[in-house]
């Protein structure tokens, strides 16, 4: 039985439309806003803009104050059109269906004391306007259909002529004056048929213009007049016109000012004024207005939507952001019984400011939890997996990440607790002793964002929200719950940063000396004799860094993909078998593992290259001791991938077989490739010298591999084991490690 509770019902989505349901505290914004409207000091015509972005309450706010407006004391002199702009969005004409919408809601209006001769008479006037607005319509359209007259004209005989003269627009009816009989016309009749057809146009154009005219004089009239005879004021909500496309939003603000500039109308827009101004722009760039040659000679002529929305819009509310403890309540209310109630804290701190993308959030979770109640998964929380809901919908590139290589949820949780700890100690230490925490490599870019600081910091406290210690099977589980729901794109906050996200994490090697080889008491001690670790000798080596764990599948693949490098033979079209994102690279020769190293060289900037037998040898074994294994001198087959006949995924035997510098999977997995040639007799040759950065032999024929594997007995796991292959060969248990000489971003004291 699961200590956990089962979660309630979905949270609605439609928004909230009476302060009775007021979650948001946004009481004192209806209010003045309804006051503000029903003011008779307020003059008419006039426009308010209700800014926020997608999600932010834009609608709930207007739906409060219609509401408001209805049970308002004089809400029989408030008659409301409301007008959802992006349902009509596949409308010919958008600005056509906004008018009759307020023609439909001014035309019920009853005034007081009309005779039924003057009803019917005002009925009619609606009547001629409603035709008027449909014939301007279609007096607008433009003839669409174009010809190649001078082939026409060569030889084209009088019916083919005829057939295409008769689909443009206003000619049909002129064809019998202008084509005689049977014979082709001549140049100079084509000329003059030209001309004609000029005319045409010419006159549809007065007759567009005068129709447009006409009716916009009518209809003005006809709404002042109704609303002075009433005594109301028409209050006209507009609604997701953000959501149109850029020439129909701007066809509804136009129709606005041009035809409902009238006394006794209040309009009220919902818009993201940022996305409603971007696509003015476009619109008029478009159209030639925003020419950059004519903007040179005279910044006035550029559109600015901005400047645009100002002649429009004359009081501009901007939504306002959602205070934290408004948030948490706000979340709190959604579900009546949480299964953890810590999992609402998540979504409060971790979701920004949008209640629409908070809900889908939630419900998501919901879901979700549902599912493991029916699987009986006792081993998931609910408060890890509303940590990981909200990380892929909001911050989707760290989810998408994270879910390839799900250790990264492990090293991300552990980095946001380290920096807590790090803040909560007051030791007083100096700068350049203070060790500051580390992120994972993979995700630096991301660590800054502060949405994904709030998720992975929300609830530090409790064990049941850390992934930190979790067996990588178990961390899986969380991914595989959430990959069935996909993001929303347009719920998707907007970033800043474009990190290359496959850069393998990496971990500084201290300057200073170390052991390298072996001694012959060793050896007797695992049972084998091996000449070329002989002897063992002092190495001096500088700083770096070298990777944390052989590079992945997924990493590699970023450079497959983008160089067209030959890949793997067990891939196909680019890709890796689907359940390997996160095991070693493998099949891969000395030859590739270079080509990548270049090939990150240059996408990073820094100095990458593969180890050297020196440099990897010493973050296997540490600088303290000589130890035989990564972990110590005593064999132990549960801390490392050997003898199973296949790679598993980095990292599952860590930490407990970790080298002393955090170094995984040093023993067993995969041999890896390093820089030098192989020389049996190398370590003889350097004598009793202790050498600084050794690269190993000039020459030779095959390079050198370190590390044992996943096939390979104790004594080829050691961290003194050397092997060798020709560096185009290419194996199922061959991979590689990469190091970092150098790095811009750091400085020189830590290694990097």
């Amino acid at each position: 039985m699961s200590q956990y509770k089962e979660s309630s019902a979905l949270a609605g989505d439609l928004p909230e439309k009476s302060l009775a349901n007021d979650l948001l505290n946004v009481g004192s914004y209806v209010e003045t806003l309804t006051d503000f409207i029903a003011s008779d000091d307020a003059t008419t015509p006039m426009t308010v803009g209700i800014y926020g972005k997608w999600g932010s309450g834009k609608t709930t706010l207007m739906r409060m104050v219609q509401s408001e407006l209805q049970t308002h004391t004089a809400s029989k002199n408030f008659p409301v059109v409301w007008f959802d702009a992006w349902k009509y969005d596949r409308e010919e004409a958008l600005w056509r269906a906004l008018i009759l919408r307020v023609l439909d809601t001014v035309r019920r209006l009853e005034i007081e004391k009309e005779t039924a001769k003057q009803k019917k008479a005002r009925e009619k006037r609606f009547d001629t306007i409603e035709r008027s607005l449909y014939h301007a319509i279609e007096v607008e359209k433009p003839g669409e259909v174009q010809f190649n007259w001078g082939k026409m004209a060569q030889g084209a005989g009088q019916a083919v002529l005829r057939m295409g003269l008769s689909m443009v627009p206003l000619v049909g009816p002129l064809l019998p004056a202008l084509l005689k009989g049977d014979k082709t016309p001549t140049e100079n009749e084509l000329k003059t048929l030209f001309e004609t057809i000029e005319s045409e146009r010419y006159k549809e154009h007065r007759e567009r213009m005068r129709s447009l005219e006409e009716f916009q004089d009518a209809f003005g009239t006809l709404i002042k007049e109704t609303l002075r005879d009433t005594g109301r004021k028409l209050v006209v909500f507009i609604d997701d016109l953000d959501r149109c496309r850029p020439d129909k939003s701007i066809e509804v603000l136009e129709s606005i000012k041009l035809f409902m500039d009238v006394e006794g109308c209040f309009f009220v827009l919902g818009l993201d004024h940022g996305v409603i101004s971007r696509g003015v722009e476009i619109k008029y760039r478009e159209l030639g207005w925003n020419d950059e040659k004519r903007i040179d000679l005279d910044p006035e002529y550029a559109m600015e939507g901005r400047r645009y929305l100002e002649k429009i819009i004359q009081v501009p509310f901007e939504i306002p952001p959602i205070e934290g403890n408004v948030m948490r309540e706000f979340v709190q209310k959604l579900v009546k019984d949480w299964p953890d109630p810590a999992c609402a804290e998540v979504f409060a701190e971790g979701m920004g400011e949008s209640p629409r993308q908070v809900k889908r959030t939630v419900n998501t979770f919901l879901l979700l939890w549902k599912l493991v109640q029916k699987q009986e998964a006792e081993q998931i929380r609910p408060i890890r997996l509303a940590k990981v809901v909200a990380l892929q919908q909001a911050v989707p590139a760290v989810y998408d990440r994270i879910k390839q290589t799900p250790r990264l949820l492990r090293d991300l949780d552990g980095y946001f607790r380290a920096l807590r700890e790090s803040a909560a100690d007051k030791t007083p230490q100096p700068e350049s002793v203070r060790q500051t925490p580390e992120p994972p490599q993979a995700l630096q870019a991301y660590v800054s964002d502060p949405v994904l600081k709030r998720i992975m910091e929300a609830n530090l406290a409790l064990p049941d929200a850390s992934f930190e210690s979790l067996p990588l099977d178990e961390l899986r589980r969380y991914f595989t719950l959430t990959r069935s729901i996909k993001t929303t794109p347009e719920i998707v906050p907007e970033s800043n940063y474009q990190p290359f996200e496959y850069e393998p994490d990496t971990v500084p090697i201290a300057a200073g000396e170390f052991w390298m080889g072996t001694t012959p008491e060793q050896q007797k001690k695992i049972g084998h004799e091996f000449k070329r670790e002989l002897p063992k000798h002092k190495v001096n080596t500088s700083a770096y860094r070298i990777g944390k764990f052989p590079v992945t599948n997924v990493e590699y693949q970023a450079f497959v993909q983008e160089t067209k490098h030959r890949e793997p033979s067990h891939w196909s079209g680019g890709s890796f078998p689907s359940d390997l994102s996160d095991h070693p690279v493998v099949n891969v020769s000395w030859d590739d593992a270079t080509a990548y190293c270049a090939w990150l060289r240059d996408k990073t900037g820094r100095e990458v290259m593969l180890p050297t037998e020196a440099q990897w040898e010493k973050a296997a074994r540490g600088m303290e001791d000589d130890r035989i294994y990564p972990w110590g001198d005593a064999w132990d087959e549960k801390k490392l991938n050997t003898g199973t006949g296949a790679t598993s995924t980095v990292g599952s035997f860590s930490p407990d077989g970790d080298s002393p510098f955090g170094c995984v999977d040093m023993a067993g997995n995969v041999w890896e490739w390093c820089q030098d040639w192989f020389d049996e007799s190398e370590y003889k040759k350097r004598g009793d010298s202790v050498l600084t950065d050794p690269t190993g032999p000039d020459k030779g024929r095959s390079r050198v591999l370190r590390g044992g594997s996943f096939d390979l007995n104790s004594y080829h796991c050691r961290c003194s084991a050397r092997n060798f292959h020709y560096p185009d060969y290419r194996d199922l248990s061959y991979g590689f490690r990469i190091v970092v000489l150098s790095s811009p971003m750091t400085d020189e004291n830590d290694g990097r």
